[in-house]
């Protein structure tokens, strides 16, 4: 298969995701400018830290409707989609790799896909799902926990415009937060979804189907993914190789059948792992 630079065929996903922690995050920025705080000109008094207090208490219910809404399973409908997408591209690629005698091709052209059909794509599926969501309730956590230790500390030292200006910043950080979920979480949906489709193929096949690695062959690949572009993998082992630096992780994978890559599309591979990797080694 050709070096691409959308290995994993979920940019529009990643972008429509993207989209809406835009759209969720610049309502929350909006919703927070209309709970009241008044300033103060001394040291926090019980009074003032009521005023904190209730300030937090909407602060974190706006937060929880807003930016979490039903604990981030708003993020399910991009990551299902990056997933069923990979399941059905890999038949596709595993369809174009072999004779139509060779294999019950009922298995992998089925148009429809169920979550529910396979019990590791159930399960697969559902422990991304869990990961995004806990990834996200924890920065939304640590965006309270810090909103109100900026209130604490600057309430009556600066002005109400200057602490609003922190939250505000503090605030875009829990937003690009988001944003790696929205890159790794499509990234590794798409990638495990490869995974688990291919062992479901090879499990129904009598040859070895296994995987191979693509980078985006870019500057920003990082030096270990460099020296795995191209190799072909055996599942167990992609698995590993996506436990290691996951985040920001743009590599795709696909399906190959061992022994059946002619040597010149092999030749192809080593020549741009080493040109990724001399790209690398210049780096330094």
């Amino acid at each position: 298969m050709a070096i691409t630079n959308n290995p994993n065929k979920a940019k529009g996903i990643e972008a429509r995701w993207r989209k809406e922690i835009n759209e969720r995050w610049r309502n929350f920025s909006a919703a927070i400018k209309n709970i009241p705080l008044k300033s103060v000109v001394s040291n926090v008094t019980q009074s003032e830290q009521q005023e904190i207090d209730q300030y937090m208490n909407q602060f974190l219910i706006l937060s929880t409707s807003l930016l979490l809404s039903g604990n981030g399973a708003w993020q399910n409908k991009f990551q299902l989609s990056a997933y069923s997408r990979a399941v059905k591209r890999t038949n596709k690629q595993f369809n174009s790799m072999i004779p139509e005698t060779e294999v019950a091709r009922s298995l992998i052209t089925q148009d429809g896909f169920n979550l529910n059909a396979i019990d590791d794509h159930r399960n697969e599926s559902a422990f991304l799902l869990n990961r995004s969501r806990e990834a996200l309730q924890k920065w939304i956590a640590a965006l309270n926990s810090e909103a109100r230790t900026i209130l604490f500390n600057n309430i009556g030292v600066l002005t109400i415009p200057e602490i609003n200006a922190l939250i505000k910043e503090r605030i875009s950080v829990s937003k690009s937060r988001a944003k790696v979920i929205s890159t790794t979480e499509t990234a590794q949906a798409s990638q495990r979804g490869v995974i688990v489709q291919t062992a479901v193929i090879g499990a129904a096949f009598k040859d070895s189907v296994n995987v191979r690695w693509i980078t985006m062959d870019d500057s920003k690949v990082r030096h270990l993914h460099a020296s795995w572009h191209g190799k072909i993998f055996t599942q167990k082992q992609a698995n590993k190789n996506l436990t290691i630096s996951p985040w920001n992780c743009r590599c795709g994978l696909v399906p190959v059948i061992k022994n059946r890559t002619p040597a010149r599309v092999e030749a192809k591979f080593t020549k741009e792992r080493k040109l990724l990797l001399a790209q690398e080694s210049n780096k330094v």
